[in-house]
């Protein structure tokens, strides 16, 4: 979760490559013209929240999986 609003802040739009330079684009408009540093910083930042996001997953279903415990089979039990 840190790293999702760590990473949150500089994500403006999307850091594109049109031919010959560097944009950050939103819905299709141009919002800035960016360096290639700009550039690789920005794409850095959405890998970094994406590996967040599915560690947060990852996390959600290893805490699933250690808690979880089958029920005994019991008569009139729904589970059998």
């Amino acid at each position: 979760m840190v790293n999702l609003f760590v990473c949150m802040p500089g994500m403006d739009g999307n850091a594109d490559f049109v031919p010959g330079q560097y944009v950050l684009t939103s819905h299709g408009q141009v919002l800035a013209h960016l360096t290639a540093r700009e550039y690789h910083l920005h794409r850095a930042l959405e890998v970094r929240m994406f590996s967040g996001i599915w560690l947060l997953f990852y996390v959600i279903s290893a805490i699933g999986l250690l808690f979880w415990r089958e029920t005994e089979a019991k008569p009139g039990n729904l589970l059998e």
